[in-house]
């Protein structure tokens, strides 16, 4: 099984509805704590582990499509983009191409 059928398979069973929880340590850079924290109290969000949740699935997702992009690129080179093209849809939808410093590629 591969890295994006792992994800997939996760993230399937996430959106049926799977709600078994499992506990896990992780260190998160003291402002990201400190915001999450604050939003929580400030009911925000449920809790820090909510937000830590939803974060990670998105993070799950994107990489989904980064992996199933790669898998495409492979099968056909023509397809890729130029870094000039990314950056230039990216600029009409006003994001980043860039992430934030330290960001897990």
């Amino acid at each position: 099984m591969t890295v994006a059928d792992k994800l997939a398979d996760a993230l399937e069973r996430l959106s049926q509805g799977e709600t078994r929880t499992r506990p896990v340590s992780m260190s998160l850079p003291g402002p990201l704590a400190d915001a999450l924290t604050q939003l929580s109290e400030a009911g925000v969000v449920p809790s820090t582990s909510a937000a830590a949740t939803e974060a990670l699935t998105q993070w799950a997702y994107n990489r989904l499509l980064r992996l199933s992009l790669e898998e495409i690129y492979e099968d056909s080179p023509d397809l890729r983009p130029s870094p000039e093209r990314v950056r230039e849809l990216a600029a009409r939808l006003g994001v980043s191409v860039q992430g934030p410093p330290g960001a897990v590629a």
